[in-house]
């Protein structure tokens, strides 16, 4: 991934967010795109990116072995929300964390958005 995406990517989660978290999860998806390992979905329309989500691995001490990744960001930009991209990114993402194996994906973000996709809270 060129610099140039990895800019896009981060202005589509600032323009996500809004005003009052926008500066916040951008600062959040620039530090995990900074790691090697961190998977990049995105979704394109005219040949712009207007959705992303990030992937990023992480390990258990009691679960070495187990292959993790934490959901976050999610975001799309405001003139795409409602129109479907957010469903295609998650439905590719679930696709992609299967085929390379995944055995758990852990969501930082709105509880009522990823239920529809599988996740359920562990929160009790």
């Amino acid at each position: 991934m060129n610099q140039t995406e990895i800019d896009t990517i981060v202005e589509v989660h600032r323009l996500a967010f809004g005003k009052e978290e926008g500066d916040d999860i951008a600062r959040l998806a620039r530090g995990f795109l900074d790691l090697p390992d961190t998977i990049s979905i995105s979704s394109e329309r005219d040949g712009k990116i207007v959705g992303n989500v990030l992937f990023t691995p992480f390990k258990f001490v009691d679960h070495p072995d187990a292959k993790c990744y934490l959901l976050a960001p999610c975001g799309v930009l405001p003139a795409y929300q409602g129109h479907g991209v957010g469903k295609e990114i998650m439905e590719a993402s679930i696709e992609h964390l299967s085929s390379v194996g995944a055995d758990a994906v852990f969501v930082l973000g709105v509880p009522t958005f990823y239920p529809r996709y599988g996740f359920v809270s562990t929160y009790r």
